[in-house]
């Protein structure tokens, strides 16, 4: 409910922006990350409780710092996770922001272009170096954009994951001149427009192009579910509607329902840094098979998020 109402007041505001209302819509904010705050705190409880095991990791670690990052639309979230799928934060943050100044002129006003990159005076550089992503919060903030960290990239090979040579060319990151800032993505029938060289010119592969505009044209069908629908859907649900489209597995689905949705139930048993934290929790010489740690995990309904966050921990766990 709470987040219907920040999603309308979001758009209220973007076109008017009155003290007000943004007064009002930092109010419904601050109270929703206060609630959500409190439910991790009951959850803990509940998981120490349920679990010795996990008691003592819980002890070791700390407080759960789960925070949710915001979403302006299911759209643009999507199409993040897709960009950010077998790259370090940076190099997938950096391209990101190339993809959305193609649709925003140097004075700031949008606009759709086509052509190569030579033709728009963008370069080329090489960027495997300072890409790594540091520190627990930057490796939430990656697995909220549905990219593992170095140390926990999901298992999955997504549907429409990139190949060897798609990975090769990701590494190679275009660097205009000159890019304005952009909060977000703009709408699907933009990047529908928008030609296949124009995306790839911003550093995206072939594979995560197609996954993009096979995302955009979900959307303006309707098979991307608005905000209030998500709210109003079960997760099993939203997984299922979700990896229909080209480029979208099971895991960066997961990544959106714990760090965009909040939802404190989801267990991603395919998550290398999960097994890698069940590994240490159950203290299991081999990598423990998903279904594993899936009936292990029963135990933590219907906290099974917060569970997740102390299994991405446990590496860095005191012993």
């Amino acid at each position: 409910m709470w987040r219907r109402k920040i999603a309308r007041l979001d758009e209220d505001e973007s076109r008017q922006r009155p003290a007000d209302l943004k007064q009002l819509l930092e109010t419904l904010k601050l109270s929703a990350r206060t609630s959500f705050r409190k439910r991790i705190r009951e959850g803990t409880q509940v998981l120490a409780r349920a679990d010795k095991k996990m008691a003592k990791l819980i002890e070791a670690v700390g407080p759960c710092r789960l925070e949710i990052e915001e979403m302006h639309s299911p759209f643009a979230s999507l199409a993040e996770a897709i960009i950010y799928q077998q790259l370090s934060g940076r190099a997938a943050a950096t391209i990101s922001n190339r993809v959305k100044a193609l649709f925003v002129e140097n004075n700031g006003t949008d606009k759709t272009i086509s052509g190569s990159a030579e033709g728009q005076g963008l370069v080329r550089r090489t960027a495997n170096s300072n890409t790594t992503a540091s520190g627990a919060e930057d490796q939430d903030l990656a697995r909220g954009k549905a990219i593992g960290s170095t140390k926990a990239r999901g298992a999955e090979k997504e549907g429409g994951g990139a190949t060897t040579k798609d990975k090769q060319e990701d590494n190679s990151v275009i660097i205009p001149p000159l890019v304005m800032a952009a909060e977000t993505f703009p709408e699907p029938q933009r990047f529908i427009d928008i030609s296949e060289d124009a995306l790839r010119s911003a550093g995206l592969s072939r594979a995560k192009t197609l996954a993009i505009k096979d995302l955009a044209e979900k959307a303006v069908e309707g098979i991307v579910p608005s905000l209030a629908e998500l709210d109003e859907m079960e997760d099993d649900e939203i997984v299922e509607r979700l990896t229909g489209i080209r480029g979208v597995g099971r895991w960066t689905v997961e990544m959106m329902l714990i760090f965009r949705l909040g939802r404190l139930d989801v267990l991603p048993a395919t998550d290398y840094g999960v097994r890698k934290g069940f590994a240490v929790l159950t203290r299991a010489r081999d990598l423990p098979a998903p279904k594993v740690i899936t009936t292990y995990g029963a135990r933590w309904q219907p906290y099974r998020s917060i569970a997740s966050w102390y299994l991405w921990r446990a590496l860095d766990a005191p012993s």
